[in-house]
């Protein structure tokens, strides 16, 4: 396998390839030049089987600590025919992953996502039955939520709460309850974990 020639691992789905190496820091000029070429020789490969490659749809990101980063001189990878540009941000079905690893653009994205749905119900909450409303909100934002939450194993608190104050606002449009209240009870009532439990039950599924 192509790939596996130049020491690079990948992940595949449907009609996306993901191509992934580790390296020290002082190996980062050899690490690219290896990716690019890995890159140019599955492009070749492509062509000869009448398939395309969308070089210019890549997107590529350097992952490491803060201090690392700083120290790399390079901004952009070779792909195939194409210069991309490192980001600072990339999207991994779904789930928005920054070069830090904090997660802190996943959570933004989620937030945003999550509260447009919730006003949308919440203006339309005199006409719903307690029950239509449960069920939009799960279609909607729980679902959300619980989408890769595995992931969220080790969160810092400070992103945890802010998706922790989405359930909460979830459960008081459903239940009524005033801002006011206390959120344990409508949440017991609901039957929903609070979302770091929901993290770690899935987790424990999962294993």
């Amino acid at each position: 396998m192509i790939t596996k020639s130049h020491t690079v691992s990948h992940h595949t789905y449907a009609d996306d390839t993901q191509l992934l190496k580790a390296f020290h820091l002082s190996d980062l000029s050899t690490s690219l030049h290896c990716l690019a070429k890995c890159t140019q020789d599955i492009k070749c490969w492509m062509t000869t089987n009448m398939l395309k490659l969308n070089d210019t749809k890549t997107e590529a990101v350097l992952v490491g600590t803060k201090q690392q980063l700083n120290k790399v001189k390079t901004d952009f990878l070779k792909v195939a025919d194409a210069d991309i540009k490192f980001s600072d941000v990339v999207t991994d079905l779904g789930v928005y992953i920054d070069s830090s690893l904090t997660l802190d653009s996943h959570v933004n994205h989620l937030s945003r996502i999550c509260y447009f749905h919730l006003k949308s119900i919440g203006n339309i909450r005199q006409y719903l039955t307690t029950a239509a409303t449960e069920a939009l909100v799960r279609a909607l934002v729980t679902s959300r939520l619980d989408y890769c939450n595995s992931i969220l194993s080790g969160l810092s608190s400070t992103l945890l709460e802010k998706l922790q104050k989405i359930q909460n606002t979830s459960a008081r449009i459903i239940s009524k309850t005033s801002k006011r209240s206390r959120i344990t009870p409508v949440l017991q009532d609901l039957h929903w974990l609070p979302v770091k439990a929901r993290t770690d039950f899935k987790i424990l599924c999962l294993i």
